[in-house]
């Protein structure tokens, strides 16, 4: 199938999630939050909040998971995630390579998260793709560093400049590392489409090594009436500054019970 074809058909899948979360499901809100690969390790938790990770959302399906993990040259650690095979296309040598970045406060389980059938990792997959998916700094994948911590205010320093020069370009160096594989297909999700676009005007010789980009609800200028609850945060930017430098609060919605990804 068309990767096109694909890609609009999960496009508007996407509109379910709308009506996914239902409200006894966000009391109470958990932060403690325990990542783990299978459903016996769930039980073993005990009180504690546990949640699958990617390769165990991915695995309970039936399909082939992997995670690497590489350090970029300004010491963020990033995860990395790959689907190599589904029950339909087993995992073999030659596939097309397709990477798939998330959106804002969101992470490669983004694409995971219904199953089989609707999303968009599990889709790319059955139809033969060697299914790639970052994961940008601060997520809840890459929230470490060689020397810094994510309680600290320069961990949290960076722009979509740093996301997209840095992160997704080392992301794709790595994948396009792999044997047998020259160029991708490059799927960004909001925030994910700004950091493709600010590393291909900043390095267009990346632009070599994508065959194709695909830009699912990329940012655009907003040119009508702002939203009252909008404005007041963009009049009131400084004193959000100032709060959370004051109380030392700069993660912006951390995962928690509410907060998946």
């Amino acid at each position: 199938m068309e990767i096109k074809v694909i890609v609009v058909a999960f496009f508007v899948l996407c509109l379910e999630l709308s009506f996914c979360l239902r409200f006894e499901d966000l009391l109470p809100i958990k932060y403690d939050i325990v990542k783990v690969r299978n459903e016996s390790q769930m039980k073993s938790l005990g009180n504690r909040y546990g949640i699958l990770d990617f390769i165990g959302l991915v695995e309970r399906h039936g399909y082939t998971a992997e995670e690497y993990k590489l350090t970029t040259w300004d010491g963020y650690i990033l995860v990395l995630h790959r689907i190599t095979g589904s029950p339909l296309n087993p995992k073999a040598p030659g596939k097309p390579v397709v990477f798939l970045q998330h959106g804002i406060l969101c992470s490669s389980d983004t694409f995971v998260l219904i199953g089989p059938g609707k999303d968009l990792a599990f889709l790319l997959a059955d139809a033969g793709y060697d299914v790639w998916l970052g994961n940008a700094r601060g997520n809840t994948y890459s929230r470490s560093h060689v020397f810094l911590s994510p309680k600290q205010k320069e961990f949290w320093e960076f722009s979509y400049h740093e996301t997209g020069l840095i992160d997704l370009c080392t992301s794709i160096d790595y994948a396009l590392a792999m044997p047998g594989q020259r160029r991708i297909i490059l799927v960004g999700y909001s925030m994910g489409t700004t950091e493709i676009f600010a590393l291909l005007s900043t390095m267009p010789e990346y632009n070599a090594k994508i065959s194709l980009v695909i830009s699912l609800a990329p940012v655009v200028f907003w040119t009508h009436k702002l939203p009252i609850l909008m404005k007041l945060i963009i009049d009131n930017a400084k004193a959000v500054q100032n709060f959370s430098e004051q109380f030392h609060f700069y993660d912006v919605l951390p995962q928690s019970s509410i907060m998946g990804n």
